[in-house]
């Protein structure tokens, strides 16, 4: 089985914010029983301003990154299962972190966590 934690941010979301974000995207899937199943990526959308912020959480917690162009998140639309209105708004994408999370996962991937807010920022976890 393959888990991404898919993440979302503002442009002031700081290393630790997303580092937050993780750590509660861990909790979700330990209480959804999907705990004894290793994360395989942290995923967002490539923004060289928050890149380096994502890069630096996802370190901490030994994940590799995938960064994703807007095209591809928006060809996750119709397979997200919230909506943020910022988020369509600004990239015409339903959900920045579900469309991270489902893109990096793979063709077969489906949400696992929805996604739910953080301080600056938004997660949502994947599996396939």
């Amino acid at each position: 089985m393959v888990l991404v934690i898919g993440v979302g941010t503002t442009s002031r979301a700081t290393v630790e914010d997303v580092s937050a974000i993780i750590r509660a995207a861990l909790r979700a899937l330990d209480a959804a029983e999907l705990n004894e199943i290793k994360v395989d990526a942290v995923a967002s959308l490539d923004r060289a301003a928050i890149n380096q912020a994502i890069e630096s959480s996802a370190v901490e917690f030994g994940f590799s990154v995938v960064f994703l162009t807007i095209e591809e998140l928006k060809a996750m639309n119709e397979r997200c299962v919230t909506q943020s209105v910022k988020s369509l708004k600004q990239y015409g994408i339903m959900s920045v972190a579900e469309a991270a999370a489902l893109a990096a996962a793979g063709e077969n991937s489906r949400i696992a966590v929805p996604r739910f807010r953080g301080r600056n920022t938004t997660a949502s976890v994947a599996q396939a």
